[in-house]
C-alpha cells in the first residue's frame, strides 16, 4: 500500500511537471522548459539525466525499480525527446525516443498488469522510431505486445 502511494504521489508530480514543460513549450521558451526536464529526472527517478541516458534500457530498469517508476522515466525521455525535436535536434530527438520506448517496454516486461493506455502508448512510440533499428530483444517485446 505504502508503495501504491509512493508511486501515486510521482505519477501526479508528473503530470505536474508535464504541465509546466508543455506550457513553456507553447510559449517557446525552451531553455526553462529543458530545465524543467532536467530537475524532474533527480527529483522523480533520483537519477540524474545524463547518468540515465548512459546506461542501457536493461541496465536502468533495475536501477529504478518498480514498473511504475521505470514508465515515468520513459515518459521523462519522451517529453526529452519532444523539447530536442522543437529545439531543432533531430538527431538527439530520434535517440531519445528510441531510449524511452526500449525503457518503456523493459517497464512492461516486469509489469504485474499491463493496461490498454500501455498499448496506446506503445502504438505510439513506436511509430516515431525504426522498429528494425532496435535490439533484437526490444523488436521481441514490442511484436509480443503489439500483437496482444
Amino acid at each position: 500500500m505504502i508503495e501504491r502511494d509512493y508511486l501515486m504521489r510521482l505519477v501526479q508530480q508528473l503530470a505536474a511537471v508535464m504541465r509546466r514543460i508543455l506550457r513553456l513549450q507553447e510559449q517557446e521558451k525552451y531553455d526553462q522548459a529543458q530545465q524543467e526536464v532536467e530537475e524532474a529526472y533527480g527529483e522523480l527517478l533520483g537519477l540524474e539525466r545524463e547518468l540515465l541516458i548512459s546506461l542501457a534500457p536493461a541496465t536502468a530498469a533495475p536501477l529504478l525499480g518498480e514498473a511504475g517508476k521505470i514508465r515515468i522515466a520513459a515518459r521523462l525521455l519522451q517529453a526529452d525527446a519532444e523539447l530536442a525535436g522543437r529545439r531543432g535536434d533531430p538527431e538527439a530527438a530520434y535517440s531519445l525516443r528510441s531510449r524511452a520506448l526500449e525503457l518503456y517496454l523493459e517497464a512492461l516486461a516486469v509489469a504485474e498488469q499491463v493496461e490498454e493506455e500501455d498499448y496506446a502508448t506503445l502504438r505510439r512510440w513506436s511509430a516515431e522510431v525504426e522498429q528494425a533499428a532496435l535490439a533484437d530483444r526490444y523488436q521481441r517485446l514490442l511484436a509480443a505486445f503489439l500483437a496482444g
